[in-house]
């Protein structure tokens, strides 16, 4: 079990098919980091500057303590203003000032595309038919960083290993917000209800690994598909997913910074003044 990067090396220890590894839940696994956490869909997050010393200073030796130094980034306004403090900064080539040794952003810069560099990285290509691991894949429904990555390595599992014990959980939680109990399940003034992360812990991941680590009941009694219904602020059961009968939806931004179901309509004139 593991949430983040630990998600990610559960989902990567599956690759394994060891014998002895019965059950695995990969939490916000990152399935490829050019769709998660440092990118999202291929845009660079200037935001995750600050955890670059984290991924790109090599460890010489174990330890328990922190290897790298995270920089002092000056700006002008006492408040911790993310977006002030990089305005202040200005072009983002200024990182080559804090990481000019720092091996993962240098390869960030020097891959700014989709190419094999990334590709080679992304494990969900690596799945094989046969998988004996059980797998509860769990995200959260408002995870900034890691979103695609619950969806993507459940649908892969599904289709490349359709016998395996394969499960989906999503709920109305931040970045690992299903970890620990807030009480109230908030975001922003939105409310979701209360103990939401309790009901996680003991009514579906502790039935999953009971079951699988220590053989109790004839089942794990979850179904294909938990999912936390935002609008309706419940759980939803589904013994297939996507769910039957359901259709998508396109949601279009419009000029007025809404949500519609139409596309705006094109401007029958270019904007762009003729040149005489």
């Amino acid at each position: 079990m593991g949430d983040v990067l630990p998600g990610f090396y559960a989902a990567a220890g599956l690759l394994s098919n060891h014998p002895a590894l019965k059950a695995s839940s990969p939490q916000a696994p990152v399935s490829d980091f050019f769709f998660d956490d440092f990118h999202h869909n291929g845009a660079f997050l200037q935001s995750y500057f600050l955890l670059f010393p984290w991924f790109g200073v090599p460890k010489k030796d174990t330890t328990t303590f922190a290897w790298y130094d995270s920089p002092s980034v000056n700006t002008a306004k006492v408040v911790r203003d993310g977006y002030q403090i990089y305005l202040d900064q200005g072009p983002l080539t200024f990182a080559d000032t804090y990481y000019k040794d720092n091996v993962f952003w240098q390869e960030t810069v020097n891959h700014p595309n989709y190419d094999d560099y990334w590709r080679k990285r992304a494990v969900l290509q690596h799945y094989q038919p046969n998988l004996k691991t059980a797998v509860m894949t769990v995200g959260g429904w408002f995870d900034a960083e890691d979103l695609s990555g619950p969806l993507n390595l459940y649908k892969t599992i599904e289709k490349k290993s359709p016998g395996t014990y394969n499960t989906l959980v999503m709920g109305p939680f931040g970045h690992g917000g299903w970890a620990y109990e807030t009480g109230h399940t908030l975001h922003s003034n939105l409310y979701f209800g209360d103990s939401l992360a309790s009901f996680y812990m003991n009514e579906i991941e502790a039935k999953f690994f009971r079951h699988f680590l220590k053989g109790i009941g004839n089942s794990t009694g979850l179904p294909e598909a938990y999912m936390f219904d935002t609008g309706l602020k419940k759980w939803n059961q589904f013994d297939k997913w996507p769910a039957s009968g359901i259709h998508k939806q396109k949601l279009y931004l419009n000029a007025a910074g809404t949500l519609d179901r139409q596309p705006l309509k094109r401007l029958s004139q270019s904007l762009t003044p003729a040149i005489p």
